[in-house]
């Protein structure tokens, strides 16, 4: 749209969200056969804009707290980090229809974390939405039939992923500019320590709880028994805390997973 309104000999005046150069090396590419290129890339540091924000707070009566809060969205490093989470999650060979489209698996799930953290959680910190949005990185990696079967391998299996999960992210985080602090933060959400403790691993847990209930729920109870699914729920209600059981029930689930639902919690 920019190209044509340029060789119409107008002016377009855009702001893309491009962490990397070789996506504004594409744009410039698409736009400079047909007329003049001006970029303008601006690369304040977080700690400027965190400056600056609670400079404003001051004046800005009656702003939403959280609005204030959230210069981090648009820093070149988080951006960064999204955008590599997701271009490796984008490698799940595994696929998922949804909205009648087709998506690899593991994309899916990390863009429905972060919508679900949005509306449950719209204040949370930069480490939680780090976290969140890299919970199952690259999962398929380590596939649940590459340990022993029963409790104890399913255990083994969890463990290690959390490790791994950790692992890869903090890679990523120090790739794009993260500090050691923030990326053993995230790793320690990622982890799942200290859960019912530490609030943010609660906000974490909640929210993977919301997205199970909201997306995977569903598709689990075709394929298994009643009574498993009652004992999952029974499960997934132990692990949230009671904001994120209230956000639970306003979900808007299928009649017979609300009555499976109403015998695992009553």
């Amino acid at each position: 749209m920019a190209s044509e309104i340029t060789r119409n000999g107008g002016i377009a005046v855009c702001a893309p969200v491009a962490p990397d150069d070789a996506v504004r090396k594409d744009v410039r590419a698409m736009i400079e056969p047909v007329g003049a290129f001006v970029l303008v890339h601006v690369d304040t540091p977080l700690d400027a804009c965190e400056q600056r924000t609670s400079a404003r707070r001051t004046e800005a009566d009656g702003a939403e707290p959280h609005a204030m809060s959230r210069t981090f969205e648009s820093s070149e490093r988080f951006r960064a980090a999204v955008a590599h989470f997701d271009r490796a999650n984008a490698e799940d060979p595994n696929v998922e229809t949804a909205r009648g489209a087709s998506h690899p698996k593991e994309l899916l799930y990390a863009q429905r974390m972060s919508e679900a953290l949005e509306r449950f959680a719209p204040d949370a910190s930069e480490v939680v939405r780090l976290a969140v949005r890299s919970q199952h990185i690259r999962r398929w990696t380590v596939p649940r039939d590459s340990y022993p079967e029963g409790r104890d391998g399913y255990r083994r299996w969890r463990t290690d992923l959390g490790r791994f999960h950790a692992e890869t992210a903090g890679d990523i985080l120090r790739q794009v500019g993260y500090d050691d602090a923030t990326v053993g933060r995230v790793q320690a959400l990622l982890r799942k320590e200290r859960l019912k403790a530490d609030p943010e691993v609660q906000l974490l847990e909640d929210v993977v709880c919301l997205v199970f209930l909201r997306h995977y729920l569903a598709p689990f109870a075709a394929r298994h028994a009643d009574e498993r699914v009652v004992g999952i729920l029974q499960k997934t209600w132990r692990k949230m805390s009671e904001r994120g059981r209230a956000a639970a029930r306003d979900l808007d689930l299928a009649p017979e997973l609300r009555v499976l639902a109403t015998r695992a919690i009553g």
